[in-house]
């Protein structure tokens, strides 16, 4: 029985030219394929890409007839394990979640630190300011590294 399995359903890889059941292939491919694109011969090691070593025939068994002429030209036949792709998915949405997270707090800070310089700005504007003090006008000037007073007399 299994040599007659394996009459029915044989593939060939094109690259060694090894043949196998495509039911042992395929089971093959989805336990050691990590890319779901790329694997290896099980006897010689040598890697394929693995739509280009199903024959035409073996890919259009499944499909009725009528519909070979809508798939032939653009057939590829891809291994993926989608447990393994939802795993990533779910991993990178939370990385994603965190990052998210983590940017909202660094522009809160920023927004922060940004107002608070604007009003350091505004308190030495205020302060260079000439502020009227009865008789006296006095007016504070800030320089970079010297405080500067000036007091100027009413001219009244």
């Amino acid at each position: 029985m299994r040599h007659m399995s394996l009459r029915l359903y044989r593939t060939r890889l094109d690259t060694c030219g090894h043949i196998y059941c495509l039911k042992c292939v395929s089971d093959y491919i989805l336990s050691s394929s990590l890319d779901g694109f790329t694997a290896s011969c099980p006897t010689c090691r040598t890697k394929f890409c693995i739509g280009e070593n199903l024959s035409l025939s073996e890919s259009l068994k499944s499909l009725p007839k009528q519909f070979h002429r809508y798939i032939t030209p653009s057939i590829r036949r891809v291994f993926v394990e989608p447990e393994a792709f939802k795993q990533r998915l779910d991993a990178l949405e939370a990385r994603n979640a965190t990052l998210e997270r983590d940017n909202r707090v660094l522009m809160a800070a920023v927004a922060k630190k940004n107002h608070l310089q604007k009003m350091k700005r505004l308190e030495a504007e205020r302060k260079s300011t000439c502020v009227h003090d009865d008789a006296r006008y006095v007016c504070i000037i800030i320089g970079l590294s010297n405080l500067f007073t000036l007091f100027v007399l009413d001219p009244r």
